[in-house]
């Protein structure tokens, strides 16, 4: 859900490590993107151009939405080797990957599940979400129409 992953995306560049990483990300709190209505918009642009690309270019990529990689880790990996026409033994895969492995190996990029978008997003920033990027949480299912 691109909600999601502005979200996601705004809390982890103010984050403390995101910083020392990368000191061009120099805002530290998340309040400052969001009540910038033209930087939550970039945010927002970006997410939007993202899955733009992906639609032009749909043919050479499998979607793997992460609510079904997290519902469904073993046939998620079946998916993403039969469209690679590889064989591999999946038996042990979720040792491999999965929410629980990988909020090990990279705590910082997986989604804090007590900082959700609806808690985060002023209706500002929902209007602004909907003008850049409504039609492609339609197109992708995550909604019926604008009115959420």
């Amino acid at each position: 859900d691109g909600r999601s992953v502005v979200n996601s995306m705004i809390n982890y560049v103010t984050s403390p490590i995101a910083i020392l990483a990368n000191p061009q990300y120099n805002i530290t709190d998340t309040s400052d993107i969001f009540n910038n209505e033209e930087l939550f918009a970039s945010y927002v642009k970006t997410w939007s151009e993202h899955i733009d690309s992906y639609k032009s270019n749909k043919n050479k990529y499998l979607l793997i939405k992460a609510e079904y990689l997290k519902s469904y880790v073993s046939k998620a990996a079946e998916d993403i080797c039969e469209y690679m026409a590889i064989n591999l033994d999946l038996s042990n895969i979720k040792d491999y990957v999965g929410y629980k492995v990988l909020s090990k190996q990279a705590p910082n990029h997986i989604l804090i599940k007590n900082n959700k978008w609806q808690d985060n997003f002023s209706k500002r920033n929902v209007e602004i979400f909907k003008d850049i990027a409504g039609d492609n949480l339609i197109n992708m299912g995550y909604v019926t129409d604008n009115n959420w």
